[in-house]
Protein backbone atom coordinates (compact mmCIF):
# COMPACT_ATOMS: atom_id res chain seq x y z
CA UNK A 1 0.00 0.00 0.00
CA UNK A 2 1.39 3.58 -1.17
CA UNK A 3 1.62 6.17 1.41
CA UNK A 4 -1.54 7.84 0.07
CA UNK A 5 -3.39 5.03 -0.39
CA UNK A 6 -5.37 4.94 3.10
CA UNK A 7 -8.65 6.48 2.87
CA UNK A 8 -8.48 8.90 5.45
CA UNK A 9 -4.52 8.74 4.87
CA UNK A 10 -2.00 11.45 4.42
CA UNK A 11 -3.18 13.29 1.49
CA UNK A 12 -6.61 14.22 3.24
CA UNK A 13 -5.99 14.24 6.99
CA UNK A 14 -3.90 17.78 6.70
CA UNK A 15 -6.85 19.62 5.72
CA UNK A 16 -9.00 18.69 9.20
CA UNK A 17 -6.15 18.56 11.17
CA UNK A 18 -4.34 21.45 12.55
CA UNK A 19 -7.27 23.76 10.66
CA UNK A 20 -7.95 25.55 13.75
CA UNK A 21 -10.88 23.88 14.12
CA UNK A 22 -12.99 24.15 17.34
CA UNK A 23 -15.95 22.48 19.34
CA UNK A 24 -18.09 23.43 22.12
CA UNK A 25 -16.68 22.19 25.66
CA UNK A 26 -19.82 20.66 26.28
CA UNK A 27 -21.45 19.43 23.11
CA UNK A 28 -18.47 19.13 20.80
CA UNK A 29 -20.96 20.02 17.21
CA UNK A 30 -19.37 23.12 15.20
CA UNK A 31 -21.07 25.99 16.59
CA UNK A 32 -23.78 28.49 15.21
CA UNK A 33 -21.88 31.79 16.33
CA UNK A 34 -18.69 31.95 15.77
CA UNK A 35 -16.08 31.03 18.90
CA UNK A 36 -18.41 30.58 21.34
CA UNK A 37 -20.58 27.51 22.70
CA UNK A 38 -24.40 27.62 21.53
CA UNK A 39 -25.74 26.62 24.82
CA UNK A 40 -23.66 28.86 27.31
CA UNK A 41 -21.85 30.92 25.21
CA UNK A 42 -18.42 29.57 26.54
CA UNK A 43 -15.32 29.48 24.37
CA UNK A 44 -14.86 26.88 21.94
CA UNK A 45 -11.71 24.66 22.45
CA UNK A 46 -9.14 22.61 20.18
CA UNK A 47 -8.98 19.37 20.63
CA UNK A 48 -5.43 18.02 22.23
CA UNK A 49 -4.84 15.67 19.59
CA UNK A 50 -6.10 17.48 16.56
CA UNK A 51 -2.78 19.18 15.81
CA UNK A 52 -0.86 18.52 12.88
CA UNK A 53 2.35 17.52 14.90
CA UNK A 54 0.25 14.59 16.59
CA UNK A 55 -0.82 13.83 12.68
CA UNK A 56 1.92 13.64 11.85
CA UNK A 57 3.33 11.10 14.70
CA UNK A 58 0.40 8.77 13.95
CA UNK A 59 1.60 8.73 10.35
CA UNK A 60 4.88 7.50 11.23
CA UNK A 61 3.71 5.27 13.64
CA UNK A 62 1.34 4.25 11.01
CA UNK A 63 4.27 3.52 8.17
CA UNK A 64 6.54 2.10 10.81
CA UNK A 65 4.08 -0.17 12.75
CA UNK A 66 0.65 -1.04 10.73
CA UNK A 67 2.05 -0.64 7.36
CA UNK A 68 4.04 -4.04 7.39
CA UNK A 69 1.40 -5.45 8.96
CA UNK A 70 -1.04 -4.45 5.98
CA UNK A 71 1.61 -6.00 4.02
CA UNK A 72 2.11 -9.05 5.81
CA UNK A 73 -1.47 -9.90 5.08
CA UNK A 74 -1.40 -8.63 1.32
CA UNK A 75 1.34 -11.47 0.88
CA UNK A 76 -0.66 -13.99 2.11
CA UNK A 77 -3.15 -12.97 -0.07
CA UNK A 78 -5.73 -12.27 2.82
CA UNK A 79 -5.81 -7.93 3.04
CA UNK A 80 -8.64 -6.59 1.32
CA UNK A 81 -8.88 -2.72 0.88
CA UNK A 82 -12.50 -0.95 1.95
CA UNK A 83 -13.10 2.42 0.94
CA UNK A 84 -14.65 3.91 4.80
CA UNK A 85 -15.84 6.51 3.43
CA UNK A 86 -19.17 5.21 3.05
CA UNK A 87 -22.16 4.31 5.46
CA UNK A 88 -21.89 2.10 8.09
CA UNK A 89 -24.26 -0.38 6.23
CA UNK A 90 -22.61 -0.20 3.21
CA UNK A 91 -19.22 -1.08 4.70
CA UNK A 92 -20.34 -3.75 6.95
CA UNK A 93 -21.85 -5.48 4.40
CA UNK A 94 -18.46 -5.60 2.65
CA UNK A 95 -17.34 -6.42 5.71
CA UNK A 96 -19.02 -9.25 6.10
CA UNK A 97 -18.72 -10.33 2.69
CA UNK A 98 -14.88 -9.88 2.82
CA UNK A 99 -14.65 -12.36 6.21
CA UNK A 100 -17.09 -15.27 4.17
CA UNK A 101 -14.67 -15.09 0.93
CA UNK A 102 -11.50 -15.85 3.32
CA UNK A 103 -11.35 -19.85 4.43
CA UNK A 104 -9.53 -20.34 8.33
CA UNK A 105 -5.92 -20.30 8.14
CA UNK A 106 -4.27 -23.96 8.00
Amino acid sequence: MGKDEMMMGTVQMPKQIGSNRRRSPHIGNPPNREGHCDLDGAALVQRADDTESVFEERMRTYHSSSAPVIEHYRTLGRFIKMDGDRSIGGIAADIVAAVDQFQPLR
